[in-house]
């Protein structure tokens, strides 16, 4: 798992990029350490259908969630970088959006007393998509994950024209207290959906 190579890396174009083993570990173990984990495995999984021949790799880390890193060994670490930008930028502001869900819902009148920002897998699975989710605390005590694309690119990238906070809140807002659409309940450990099925698992192979 610790043996690393040098990676020669084709481009689209027919250059060659390098990138060295050790930027690649860094890049990796900055992204284990920020998602709370203390170990990994890079995994490859050959494609099927129109992407036959190519390979899907992905990080899974020692709790068994798993990142889905990109397409195929050149895009590799670009897609690594892009992946640390985002649980960066999440950390660095989980407790102020944190605080800015929870005064958004006291100002209005909900049935919530408490939200925090948190990292959430998918539900059904062990895949950090959509990672990015309120925990919503009901007055019951009832704890809802709210997980929705637009406020999910919010939590990782900041306030954008189509993922701003005033317009994530409002479909929060419209949400939580309506159809729940984009809610489930937590289980006893607050930040897994309940109701988890098992999926079916592709052919996969150990890179290191």
């Amino acid at each position: 798992m610790r043996g690393r190579r040098s990676a020669h890396i084709l481009s689209q174009t027919g250059g060659i990029h390098i990138y060295s083993k050790k930027e690649t570990r860094l890049l990796e173990e900055a992204i284990q350490r920020l998602f709370g984990e203390t170990s990994y495995q890079v995994i490859r999984t050959p494609c099927r259908g129109k992407y036959h021949g190519h390979s899907d790799y992905s990080l899974v880390f020692g709790s068994g969630r798993k990142l889905y890193v990109g397409l195929d060994q050149r895009n590799y670490v670009p897609k690594l970088r892009e992946h640390l930008s985002y649980i960066q930028y999440f950390r660095e502001h989980q407790a102020e959006n944190t605080e800015r869900i929870k005064a958004a819902l006291a100002a209005h009148d909900t049935p919530f007393c408490d939200a925090a920002v948190e990292v959430s897998p998918y539900p059904g699975s062990n895949d950090l998509v959509v990672y990015g989710v309120a925990v919503l605390t009901h007055r019951s005590g009832i704890k809802l994950i709210y997980r929705e694309t637009n406020m999910h690119y919010f939590l990782v990238s900041g306030d954008r024209d189509w993922h701003s906070f005033d317009a994530c809140m409002a479909h929060l807002l419209k949400d939580a207290c309506g159809e729940q659409a984009h809610c489930m309940v937590c289980d006893a450990d607050g930040l897994r959906p309940t109701h988890q099925k098992h999926p079916v698992r592709k052919r996969e192979e150990a890179v290191r």
